[in-house]
């Protein structure tokens, strides 16, 4: 195991996901009380042929499982990492649902 030895502790304030993680709590009552378009958003979302949530690092990881709790509910939902979509780029050819393909992206703050 290496040993630092300039290496500071860190408090765990001192990580900027730290700040993130704690204001969930509000963020979440923030949006369910939101005036927001979320039933237009709904129907976007529940006709779209497939849909793409997108991200890298941690939001990576929400991609992924927004991704997954989508299928869950009888979507095409696929995740991909912003770093290989330009790259790798998925389909974008409308499957059976509708023509019209939808890409959510997934953002950390």
């Amino acid at each position: 195991m290496a040993v630092y030895k300039y290496a500071m502790p860190r408090t765990i304030a001192a990580y900027r996901m730290y700040p993130a993680i704690q204001s969930q709590p509000a963020e979440l009552a923030r949006l369910l009380e939101a005036d927001e378009p979320i039933e237009a958003a709904t129907n976007v979302v529940s006709t779209a042929a497939r849909i793409f949530t997108i991200g890298i690092g941690t939001s990576s990881n929400a991609a992924s499982i927004g991704a997954s709790l989508l299928r869950d509910v009888g979507l095409d939902a696929r995740s991909w990492s912003s770093h290989d979509l330009p790259t790798r780029r998925p389909s974008l050819k409308p499957m059976q649902r509708s023509s019209t393909p939808t890409a959510a992206a997934s953002s950390s703050r």
